[in-house]
């Protein structure tokens, strides 16, 4: 009888942001053993190291060059490798090229993680890009001012290489451009910057859901198979994710606009086999990239095989594994849904937290997390990462999803402690 330890291996890099949760589940494997990749010097990484050796061997390359984290990975005879943690992509496709494996090769993964490479990448294929230039490190004040002029206001400030929101300002003045210097400070502007135009928002869309949403797209053999489209709720300022949901509102015409967007920027990049999260924006002009990331997007994974058979994760192994075959397009008759609630703009530190209980009580909730306990500190240039709570659910539909996002912020209410609130210029 053919056991796990019989199948053949595939290698996951593991890190910090890796969705531990549903991977370290065998059945998310689908045909393969897992091998773990770790770095046990990881900051945050903790017991997740011992935990994972209960699902598959773990080859640890702390201190390592890649050289030699290629040779002790090949001890275990993977087949494929891949990550689902976006600030991994760069050190595993090193280790996959130094290894002999398949995956992103090295222009693809700079397309990928470098946003002003990608945005050049599009370009050159044709795809209506916001405008960008690159504030190399170390611009001053007045250097960067003058870079905002020549993108022209509003624009966005951000870090060239980077994920989940951090560091990102809404430039709409010369005077914002001061108050974003002013909070980032020297030591964050060591790294380039990317100044970018800023896409004006369609009014179709009502207070409740944002303008913009993304496409799930699985990649083999060069060929893109759009699985979902995910809606948004409007971002915390400046740019925080507040949640998402599946299946986004979009249909008909514009719906086959977005995900023809998502695919020929897939083949613009060069992506051959991956697993991709593109955003794009509706604008008054039609819809326009945001950008792509090379893997699932956070907890969109969770989302959708809570309201169908698919499993981004697995599907994602195979591609990696080579065994991939498209899935059947998802009948979805529910809407899943995921709210990330954060504090305003500025820090403070979390005295109490009231209301998450009943929200445990209410039909649909299926998962209520405390992210920032009583005595954190909250700071908004965590960006994403930061959030308050969230709250993951099912609602039989898109009107009932409105009425609960209107009714969340009525029954949880977070006390601060006093005299540790520290708001921010309006940036």
């Amino acid at each position: 009888m053919r056991t796990y330890s019989d199948l053949p291996r595939l290698a996951v890099r593991f890190g910090n942001d890796s969705p531990s949760s549903r991977l370290i589940n065998p059945a998310a494997s689908g045909s393969y053993q897992l091998v773990w990749i770790i770095d046990s010097t990881e900051p945050d990484l903790g017991q997740m190291g011992r935990l994972l050796e209960r699902y598959g061997p773990v080859v640890d390359i702390a201190g390592l060059d890649v050289r030699a984290a290629a040779e002790l990975l090949r001890r275990e005879a993977p087949i494929g490798i891949t990550t689902f943690d976006e600030e991994l992509i760069c050190s595993t496709a090193a280790l996959a090229d130094a290894s002999g494996l398949p995956y992103y090769d090295l222009r693809t993964t700079t397309n990928l993680t470098s946003k002003s490479a990608q945005r050049a990448a599009l370009a050159e294929a044709g795809i209506s890009v916001p405008s960008y230039l690159v504030a190399p490190a170390g611009c001053d004040v007045a250097a960067l001012g003058a870079l905002a002029d020549e993108v022209g206001f509003p624009c966005v400030l951000k870090p060239r290489i980077g994920s989940g929101s951090r560091d990102t300002f809404l430039i709409r003045s010369a005077s914002d451009m001061d108050a974003a210097v002013s909070e980032v400070g020297p030591t964050a502007l060591t790294g380039d910057m990317v100044f970018e135009g800023y896409l004006a928002d369609d009014e179709d869309f009502d207070d409740v859901f944002a303008g913009y949403l993304s496409v799930e797209c699985l990649v083999f053999e060069g060929e893109v198979h759009a699985i979902t489209t995910t809606g948004r709720f409007p971002p915390v300022a400046p740019f925080r994710e507040s949640g998402f949901f599946i299946p986004s509102t979009l249909e008909g015409e514009r719906l086959r606009e977005v995900v023809d967007l998502a695919s020929i920027s897939a083949q613009a990049l060069g992506i051959t086999d991956g697993s991709l999260h593109t955003e794009i924006k509706l604008t008054p002009d039609g819809p326009r990239l945001i950008e792509v990331n090379g893997r699932p997007g956070g907890g969109i994974p969770q989302m959708l095989s809570s309201i169908s058979d698919i499993d981004l994760f697995r599907e994602t192994l195979l591609i990696a594994g080579g065994d991939f075959v498209p899935p059947s397009q998802p009948i979805l008759d529910r809407v899943a849904y995921l709210f990330y609630v954060h504090p305003p703009v500025g820090r403070a530190v979390v005295s109490e937290v009231r209301g998450l209980d009943r929200l445990t009580e209410l039909p649909g909730v299926e998962d209520v997390f405390l992210n920032r306990p009583p005595g954190t500190t909250l700071d908004w240039r965590d960006g994403n990462h930061g959030y308050l709570y969230s709250v993951q659910g099912i609602v039989a539909s898109h009107d009932e999803l409105r009425a609960f996002s209107r009714e969340l912020s009525q029954i949880v209410t977070v006390d601060f402690v006093r005299g540790t609130v520290e708001p921010l210029p309006r940036i």
